[in-house]
């Protein structure tokens, strides 16, 4: 954008005036050289968006005491009479939403993995006779047998 389109060099000769640096004016608004400088130039273009824009040149106008609406006012016909384009944020918006979804699928699928793997290795490894119901182990079958003798030698003598 050309300096007629937005009168950015009246703020430059402001500053100037004043005997401002851009990293003076940095130091006071937090606003980036780099912005300063865009707007001193005319390039909106550089400028992170149409709400930047209008912020940073209410804050430059506060700071350099100058009257912010001459200003708001070419920065509301230089947007009108631009091209469209899509807007860098909304992209980065769509980016993050279908990464999010990718995410989820991949937890979900994890989650699902992890659960059959459990379920295949307690059918495998824990419950290997799962088809033999009703059997005792042999620790069982030992101390039914110390069980047995016991009360075997308690009846003998009772006799």
């Amino acid at each position: 954008m050309s300096e007629t389109a937005f009168p950015g060099h009246r703020l430059r000769e402001r500053r100037e005036e004043q005997g401002l640096t851009l990293d003076q004016v940095y130091l006071k608004l937090r606003v980036a050289p780099q912005f300063i400088e865009a707007l001193e130039a005319g390039n909106l273009d550089h400028l992170p968006g149409k709400t930047y824009a209008a912020g940073f040149i209410k804050s430059y106008c506060a700071f350099l005491e100058e009257d912010p609406h001459p200003y708001l006012a070419a920065l509301g016909s230089v947007n009108r009479s631009a091209p469209r384009k899509a807007e860098p944020m909304a992209i980065k918006r769509a980016e993050a939403h279908r990464q999010s979804w990718v995410n989820e699928v991949v937890t979900w699928g994890t989650v699902v993995g992890i659960l059959l793997a459990g379920w295949i290795a307690y059918s495998v490894v824990v419950r290997p006779d799962s088809g033999q119901q009703g059997t005792a182990s042999a620790g069982t079958l030992g101390v039914t047998t110390v069980q047995t003798d016991t009360m075997q030698q308690g009846v003998a003598l009772d006799d």
